[in-house]
Formats: structure tokens, C-alpha cells, sequence
């Protein structure tokens, strides 16, 4: 499709396939097939307790600097971030920006800018709109990639938070309403994953062009899961994002109880790395903490539930389920941006009660288990492949470069 061309990718973790966070799996993903086709170098903050870029990913990228985050294990340290990052609201900077914007990053992009002179800049989540005005010199286009709306998220947050806590979460959601809103019209072009989000984002994003451009997943490269004949019903997320929290409370104090009136040998695995303290452990529900691999875990799991009322964007979860060939049971919300019929490859479920209906109906039918993840996987095949999606994006950069 023409001769290669240069991209800088800003990202707010380290994308990795063993990451416990959908978003950075799926960014890994995207990133490596996209670097067999485009020269991409990649700039990113990364935790200590976060799995590297990885070798596999190093080597399709042109290049790889990952910025340590600042180092906060000590009381008084993260006493001091705590009030850092209520200050920022003060500059209309939402409180996530404390985590990305330092000196060394900043210091790292100037001089790739400087050095490397990319002809697109593709800011992965909109967080790391926060270095805009650092890319103000470079006449490369930009695009950027929102998963998850973030002034829809930051609201949603203060709804749900106690009422101690309200008032920074408004203050915060006001923060990104603006911040996003600057962000999207600082850019040429703004990728999201759904058709619900573009329509999300319209108002705010005046001029700029919303494409949408779903993801795909590896898993339909990789051997079905197992079926099981074991009473394991699964819920798999990370617990920093708000949404997977509320999600892991519904199911442990609402659904749980229903479905052990029905069976009272079934059992509940939580997966995902900073569970709440208050998620209830017992002999009936299991809470992992973050795992390196997920396929045993589905492998054990009769079941796979995303019981979501909260966010936006594709679910990575429900995406990774569904092409390992497991039988879903999920809420409208969380199967948006995928053309999945319900009771063909997925249930649906809306109110506590349809959720333990339909788990139980499933528990108790080995060939109805069968038949719906067998489903769910032919569709993830047709479907969730990563082909069209880098093609899409290639022909946006191209596109977009081509423009001038």
C-alpha cells in the first residue's frame, strides 16, 4: 500500500499480551501487527508490577522506551500524589494526569520528535492528550484511539461514588468533559471502538473526523477452550476501572445468592489484578488477584459472566470469552459493538434475577454449554480476526499522511 511510514504511539502502560488490563492487551496486539506493516516506535509510562512490552512486541517495533512511573510505595509519597492530583483540578486537569505527566517523559517525546520526525502520532486513550502542546512544533497528523469515552466513565464514577466522595468525582468528570473535549479537536482523527461511543463523542468533537474500527482478539488464533462440566462460573477484569468493580459487588451480593438457591455447589472465580478489599472470599467465591494467563481459567469455567451496567467502548472480556468458545452470559452494555444474538452466541441479561436464571439454565445443560460456545466461536472467527481491523487503520494513517 506505498512505502512505509512512521508513527509515533503514546500509550499509558506498557501494552503487553500478558497484561492483566484489556486495554493493553489489546493495544500489544494492535501495536505488533501494525509494526509488520508501518514503522512504529512506541513511548509509554509503565509500573514496576506491570509485564514489560515483551520481547515479541520489541521486535516488530521500531523502537520501545518505556518511562518508569514515579516510584510511590512509601506513605508519604503517596500522600503527596493524593494532594498532587486534587491540585490538578484546579487546573482542569482530571486527577489521572498526575500518574502520566512527568519531566522524563516529556523530556523522551521532545527528543524523538526532534530525532525521529514521525509522519502520525497516534495517542493511545486520551489521557495522553496531556502532551499536546509538547507535539506543537511537529506537523505529523494525529490520531487518537478512545477505548472508553472518558468524561462518560468520569461521570459515571461520581454517580456511584458514597457521598464522602462525591465532590471530587464532579469535580473530576467537569475536568474531563473539558479535557476530552480539547483533546478530540486537537486531533485529525479520533478511532473508537463502537457505534454508541461515536455518537457519544459527536457533539464533543466538533470538526474532527470519529471513525469507528472495532477490535479483534488472538484468541481466535489459539485452540477452543475445553468445555466444562465444572459448577465455575467466571467474571474476569481489572478492578482499577470502576466499572469491573461494580460488577464483582452485583455478582458476589445479588446474582451469587440467587444462584445457590438454585445450586448451592456453584462456585464464583473473580479474576483481575487490585480487587476490592471488600469483595467477600468464602468457599463459594475465589478471588484471584492477577494471573499471568487466562486460558486455564477459562478452561475450568462452565460459564463466563459480565453482568456490566457502567462504560463504554468493546469489552475485551466478553470479546476474549466469546472467541475462546465459552458460554456468555452478559448485559446489553456489555456486549455493545458486537452484532451477537442473543440465545445464538450469547445470553443476555439485564435485571439480578435474568443473570441467575440463565447461568443456572446453563449450569444445568451440559449441551446447551456446548452448542452456545461453539456458536460463540464460530462467530468469533468470522468476526473478531485482526485483519480488517489493521487494514482499517492503515488506510486511516495512510490516508491521513497522504493529506498532508
Amino acid at each position: 500500500m506505498g512505502p512505509r511510514i512512521r508513527i509515533l504511539a503514546l500509550a499509558p502502560f506498557a501494552p503487553s499480551v500478558e497484561a492483566t488490563h484489556g486495554g493493553a492487551r489489546v493495544a500489544a496486539q494492535l501495536l505488533e501487527r501494525l509494526g509488520e506493516r508501518i514503522d512504529v516506535t512506541l513511548l509509554c509510562v509503565r509500573n514496576e508490577w506491570e509485564p514489560s512490552v515483551g520481547a515479541q512486541l520489541e521486535q516488530r517495533l521500531h523502537a520501545v522506551v518505556e518511562v518508569p512511573r514515579r516510584d510511590e510505595r512509601h506513605a508519604l509519597s503517596r500522600v503527596i500524589r493524593w494532594h498532587r492530583a486534587r491540585a490538578r483540578l484546579l487546573f482542569g486537569r482530571p486527577m489521572w494526569t498526575d500518574d502520566v505527566m512527568t519531566g522524563e517523559f516529556r523530556g523522551a517525546l521532545e527528543d524523538l520528535v526532534e530525532r525521529w520526525a514521525p509522519d502520525l502520532v497516534l495517542i493511545i486513550y486520551p489521557i495522553m492528550g496531556c502532551y499536546l502542546d509538547a507535539l506543537s512544533s511537529l506537523p505529523a497528523r494525529r490520531v487518537l484511539i478512545d477505548p472508553d469515552p472518558a468524561s462518560d466513565a468520569a461521570a459515571e464514577r461520581a454517580r456511584w461514588q458514597p457521598a464522602w466522595g462525591r465532590l471530587i468525582r464532579r469535580l473530576d468528570a467537569r475536568a474531563w468533559r473539558n479535557f476530552e473535549r480539547h483533546v478530540l479537536r486537537s486531533v485529525d482523527a479520533a478511532v473508537v471502538f463502537t457505534q454508541r461511543d461515536q455518537l457519544t463523542l459527536a457533539k464533543a468533537a466538533g470538526a474532527t473526523t470519529i471513525v469507528t474500527i472495532p477490535f479483534g482478539t488472538d484468541f481466535v488464533e489459539r485452540p477452543q477452550s475445553p468445555p466444562s462440566d465444572e459448577p465455575i462460573v467466571l467474571f474476569v477484569g481489572s478492578f482499577l476501572h470502576a466499572p469491573n468493580s461494580d460488577a464483582a459487588m452485583q455478582l458476589t451480593r445479588h446474582i451469587l445468592p440467587l444462584m445457590r438457591a438454585h445450586r448451592d455447589d456453584v462456585r464464583l472465580v473473580l479474576v483481575g489484578d487490585h480487587p476490592p478489599r471488600d469483595l467477600p472470599e468464602s468457599e463459594h467465591v475465589v478471588v484471584t488477584g492477577a494471573v499471568p494467563d487466562l486460558a486455564p481459567y477459562f478452561a475450568q469455567a462452565a460459564v463466563v459472566v459480565a453482568p456490566l451496567r457502567l462504560g463504554g467502548g468493546m469489552r475485551v472480556k466478553v470479546v476474549e470469552a466469546l472467541a475462546a468458545g465459552k458460554p456468555v452470559v452478559a448485559s446489553p452494555l456489555a456486549a455493545s459493538g458486537l452484532a451477537v444474538t442473543d440465545g445464538e452466541q450469547i445470553f443476555l441479561a439485564k435485571t439480578h434475577e435474568e443473570f441467575a436464571e440463565r447461568i443456572a439454565l446453563l449450569l444445568d445443560d451440559p449441551a446447551l454449554r456446548r452448542r452456545l460456545g461453539a456458536a460463540a466461536r464460530a462467530w468469533a472467527q468470522e468476526n473478531l480476526g485482526w485483519r480488517p481491523v489493521v487494514d482499517a487503520h492503515e488506510r486511516l494513517y495512510r490516508q491521513l499522511v497522504d493529506q498532508g
